[in-house]
């Protein structure tokens, strides 16, 4: 089993290009045009990313 240090470590260093990313493509929106959904069925699924969520 991989040691626990080193998965954390990775999800950290994941989770933090990510957030990166997200940032990145979102500068220059207002706060209305980061949040409209950008799926055709308006429902926040977006699968080739690997981000699934529902609701408001």
């Amino acid at each position: 089993m991989a040691d626990l240090g080193e998965a954390k470590a990775a999800l950290h260093y994941y989770l933090n290009a990510t957030r990166g990313d997200l940032i990145w493509k979102l500068d220059g929106l207002s706060e209305r045009e980061a949040r409209l959904p950008r799926t055709a069925t308006g429902n926040g699924h977006v699968h080739g990313s690997g981000v699934r969520r529902s609701g408001p």
